[in-house]
């Protein structure tokens, strides 16, 4: 697909396509569908949603988030959605301009899970370099991304600026988790700007949640009637329980609170929540070598409540300073050996992890000899 193309190409890398829709139309399983550079949106001729169903082996690549543009602005529907589909990918593009309000006479399957993409009941699914932002959905969760009886991997994507609301409020801006099962790891990604919540998830659906190297900031309420709302909000009973674990992530500046659990089980370790608007953490939540505030501070477990000293956070800047009381204080996680941090430096520097999606970073020494 290219913005010089034509839909009556044969859509091949000499005589693509001018449209996604046109590209998805004909898809095949086990198939590679490359986006070109360009804006793909109702001017273009795409027709939205864009949609995968039942699908498998599918992968959709542009080339880059700043270069390949997916706006449904005007379009009154989501993006993209992905139905009851297996082994997608999707990498390099950015979703933007959804606004969709809710359609209830309809199969639940059909019914609208979020504005941005849209998984349903789809399993081994991934994106890459993504950006996902300027979505808004009216009256439920998932402006966003939503993640729904789907297994997702979330790589090294940003989620901002998305919207889920009305003049009631709601939650989930950023992304919904719902569905079991459902499983969302989220790796080296930014969840910020979110208006209505970062992430939503239904606790008493047995999903698991995971966010590791990741970057949580300034996700605010919609409106003062939502106390809620935040970096993560988990809601639902206790049987059976979801899971949400944060491992090497930094929350800073979330409205109301860093993380708002109301159900599921909720572990934080190697991790920074500071400067919640009421607080960082509602209810029970296991911490595990975390700074967090003082309310929360305990020493025993390695939580402490000393500034994490980030280099600027008012020029978002989590980084930590040398002097740092985040660094060489954490606790080592199987998964991080290889691995690497939020800005894809090697997760462990020294022997122990630092606290934060940031690993320290030596700025090194220059000696001068007259």
């Amino acid at each position: 697909v290219a913005a010089s193309g034509d839909d009556t190409n044969a859509g091949t890398k000499a005589a693509p396509y001018r449209t996604i829709t046109k590209a998805l139309s004909g898809v095949n399983d086990c198939l590679t569908v490359h986006v070109g550079a360009g804006v793909y949106d109702l001017v273009a001729g795409e027709v939205f949603p864009l949609q995968l169903l039942e699908a498998g082996g599918v992968k959709l690549v542009g080339e880059g988030a700043a270069k390949t543009v997916i706006d449904a602005t005007g379009a009154s529907a989501s993006a993209m959605r992905v139905v009851c589909s297996s082994r997608i990918a999707i990498e390099g593009i950015t979703i933007r301009g959804a606004k969709v309000s809710p359609v209830t006479n309809v199969q639940p399957w059909q019914r609208t899970g979020a504005a941005g993409l849209d998984f349903m009941a789809t399993s081994v699914a991934s994106v890459k370099s993504c950006v996902i932002t300027n979505n808004w959905i009216e009256s439920r969760p998932g402006g966003g991304l939503a993640v729904r009886n789907t297994f997702l991997t979330l790589t090294d994507s940003r989620i901002v600026g998305n919207t889920s609301g009305n003049a009631t409020g709601d939650r989930g801006a950023g992304i919904c988790v719902a569905g079991r099962p459902s499983s969302l790891l989220m790796d080296r990604c930014e969840l910020s700007d979110n208006k209505g919540g970062g992430l939503y998830y239904s606790g008493s659906d047995n999903a698991t949640v995971e966010f590791r190297n990741s970057l949580i900031v300034r996700n605010c309420r919609t409106n003062d009637k939502i106390t809620e709302d935040g970096g993560v909000m988990l809601e639902g009973g206790n049987s059976p329980a979801g899971t949400f674990i944060a491992d090497g992530c930094t929350f800073f500046g979330n409205r109301n609170y860093s993380i708002y659990r109301n159900g599921g089980a909720v572990t934080v370790r190697n991790s920074i929540l500071w400067d919640g608007y009421l607080g960082e953490i509602y209810g029970t939540v296991t911490l595990v070598h975390v700074c967090v505030n003082v309310a929360e501070a305990d020493p025993s477990r390695g939580v402490i409540s000393d500034d994490p000293g980030f280099k600027d956070a008012a020029k978002d800047d989590y980084s930590l300073t040398w002097d740092s009381p985040c660094r060489n204080v954490g606790v080592n996680s199987p998964w991080m050996t290889g691995a690497v941090d939020f800005k894809n430096e090697p997760r462990i520097k020294r022997s122990i992890v630092d606290m934060g999606c940031h690993e320290y970073q030596f700025g090194g020494l220059m000696l001068m000899v007259r």
